[in-house]
């Protein structure tokens, strides 16, 4: 895209490379091991051991999306099996294999013109159990948390990212901010929808206005109290969605509630342990927190989605 550095893209986009910059910049440096693919996973865990990278470790693919066939591995045994498995799906791909980083899961949302750089917002993310890395809920924070932000916002641009939306996942290690991944665009699974309606702006008129060279306003004018909350409804099993929920738009309470379906009665899929697992999606918006958690776990709880084996 015009105005948008293609070296920072690559950056982002291919994992490995992510974690060799991110090093020589100096900004982190998380211990990682790329398996071409010519390259046998059973030399992996020596590999692994030169490098220092202890168990339990992330295997994920190269230039992968949506968490998929990203997959926790508890020992050597466990990483060889995952990178076959993965292989068996993804003939040639490459895979990354990196270190463990346990933490809180954050977001940082950020929008800039090349120039200025917006911290627009920052969710907090609830996990599916491991090994898999399923999102399941984000939280709106109230503002983007410090010291982390400006270490996120100081490893972007030592990516030389700056310019149109980006998407950054890092855990919280205390007063540390590591970075998971970055998404060089907007978030999304309909938080970007979400988040545009909590801040109040014309989140993608601005996006496309930057890409059409107009400069960002140094302040957007984006609401404070807005609060939102994003949840997924996910298939726990394989099989048919035989009964689940319509479209709705309800609002109540100073709480606006849009419920999305994302898979259709009648339709017929394998778990996959992935964002494909979503059947629908919730997005609550409103200025109490409280009052979004109660209108979320209503609808949940008056709803069903059932699936026939």
């Amino acid at each position: 895209l015009p105005g948008k550095d293609w070296r920072s893209a690559l950056d982002a986009k291919n994992k490995a490379q992510l974690r060799r910059r991110l090093a020589e910049t100096g900004a982190d440096t998380v211990r990682s091991a790329e398996l071409a693919p010519g390259d046998e996973p059973e030399g992996l865990p020596g590999r692994l051991a030169a490098l220092g990278v202890a168990y339990p470790c992330v295997v994920k693919p190269r230039e992968g999306v949506a968490s998929e066939d990203v997959e926790l591995a508890e020992d050597a045994a466990a990483l060889v099996r995952h990178c076959h498995a993965i292989r068996g799906r993804r003939p040639g791909a490459s895979l990354v294999v990196e270190e463990y980083l346990e933490g809180e899961l954050h977001t940082l949302e950020t929008l800039g013109d090349g120039s200025t750089l917006h911290a627009l917002a920052s969710f907090r993310t609830r996990l599916s159990p491991l090994p898999h890395f399923i999102e399941e809920r984000l939280d709106l924070l109230p503002a983007p948390p410090q010291p982390h932000t400006e270490q996120v916002l100081a490893q972007l641009r030592a990516l030389g990212i700056g310019f149109g939306a980006c998407h950054t996942e890092y855990v919280v290690q205390g007063s540390r901010a590591r970075i998971i991944e970055v998404n060089y665009r907007a978030i999304g699974d309909q938080c970007d929808i979400a988040l545009a309606d909590a801040l109040g702006i014309p989140l993608f008129e601005h996006i496309l206005r930057t890409h059409l060279g107009e400069p960002l306003p140094a302040d957007l004018g984006a609401r404070s109290d807005g609060r939102l909350r994003v949840e997924y409804v996910c298939a726990d099993r394989g099989g048919t969605l035989e009964k689940a929920p319509p479209a709705s738009d309800t609002e109540r309470d100073g709480v606006r509630l849009v419920y999305r379906p994302l898979r259709a009665a009648g339709e017929a899929h394998p778990l996959h342990r992935t964002n494909r697992d979503y059947l629908g999606v919730i997005r609550a918006t409103g200025t109490d927190q409280g009052r979004i958690d109660q209108a979320v776990e209503a609808f949940l709880a008056a709803e069903r989605w059932e699936i026939l084996s």
